[in-house]
């Protein structure tokens, strides 16, 4: 992934979303947007960066366990531990509100994480 300049990003950061999505239907591409994005806390401020993604499927009984959630290559923690620093990660949980995404714990670790930007 290539790195944001901070230039592009403190740009990015005074643009509104409407702008930025009028901008990429200009260039061809359409439907890059998001609905119902909303902050973790009220008084979080506006992120920008390259988008790390992770998509959940729903979950099957037959392997979904909490021996699997220990394994060191557990999608989730694999997603919160190699994130790119600036990177903003993005959690497709398919509209689905009782997906457990990343956790209180697993949220906290990664913000914890030195090469983190805040």
């Amino acid at each position: 992934m290539p790195a944001l300049k901070p230039e592009t990003r403190a740009l990015l950061l005074k643009v509104g979303v409407a702008v930025l999505t009028n901008g990429l239907l200009k260039r061809g591409l359409r439907n890059q947007f998001l609905h119902g994005i909303v902050p973790v806390a009220p008084d979080m401020p506006a992120m920008a960066g390259p988008a790390f993604t992770l998509r959940f499927i729903p979950a099957r009984e037959d392997i979904d366990t909490l021996q699997a959630l220990r394994l060191p290559d557990n999608v989730q923690r694999r997603a919160l531990e190699v994130s790119p620093p600036g990177g903003v990660l993005v959690i497709d949980t398919g509209n689905n509100a009782r997906s457990a995404s990343a956790g209180d714990f697993g949220s906290l670790r990664s913000m914890a994480m030195p090469w983190r930007t805040r």
